[in-house]
């Protein structure tokens, strides 16, 4: 799948599906309900086009880290600008080559609208580096999943609306009952069940400081501070 950034943000971010805007709404919410700003640098983990940054764009301290060539080119147009966003052209399963080049105060990661489900490289390897950091700096994490049992009924309509870029849903490699989703172009996605959700709440060994549960996603707030 060869992602536009463009036709991402017209497909998803301006959507007329009540869940994905409910879903945007409450990762808004989370976000300007972050506490003491100020002390902190958030840290946009497959940043696509800027999404996020439209909503923490006046946040004073923010890295946004993105992959694919022309997301990256969008979101380079524009936030290179802003003397508070530093942008870097990166891997984010590969924290750890990038982390210690910059400077920033207390961490807190974001991994939004089930980035974690469609990440290439290894998530097992992206999980452990933010817990070794989270634990080490007194971070936080917000991440935001799409739950399994969602994937079968909305996931297919979803899909089915940004067809023109994902491609059609290919139903002998997608298992439903393991929350895979596969295309006839290659994209695949991963939706967790509650059993997987659990497993990532208690393998970070933080509090959870909130979360928001809908039939279709979950959003997860975890912190050492």
């Amino acid at each position: 799948m060869k992602f536009d950034a463009l036709k991402y943000e017209k497909l998803l971010e301006y959507s007329n599906d009540i869940f994905l805007q409910k879903h945007m709404q409450k990762e808004k919410e989370f976000l300007l309900n972050l506490a003491n700003i100020n002390d902190k640098t958030i840290f946009d983990l497959g940043a696509g086009y800027g999404r996020i940054l439209k909503i923490i764009k006046d946040f004073p301290s923010i890295i946004a880290i993105e992959l694919l060539p022309n997301m990256f080119e969008e979101l380079n147009n524009r936030y290179n600008n802003f003397s508070n966003i530093k942008l870097l052209n990166s891997d984010i399963t590969k924290i750890n080559d990038w982390y210690s080049k910059v400077n920033m105060t207390t961490p807190v990661f974001l991994i939004m609208q089930n980035t974690l489900g469609t990440i290439m490289g290894s998530t097992d390897i992206l999980l452990e580096s933010i817990k070794n950091i989270i634990h080490q700096d007194k971070g936080e994490i917000i991440i935001s999943l799409f739950r399994q049992k969602a994937l079968s009924k909305w996931g297919l309509i979803f899909y089915e609306s940004i067809q023109e870029m994902a491609g059609k849903v290919d139903f002998d490699k997608s298992i439903f009952e393991e929350g895979i989703f596969v295309s006839n172009t290659g994209y695949k996605s991963k939706w967790f069940n509650d059993n997987e959700i659990k497993k990532i709440i208690e393998y970070f060994e933080l509090p959870l400081v909130n979360e928001y549960w809908d039939e279709t996603f979950c959003i997860l707030h975890l912190s050492n501070l």
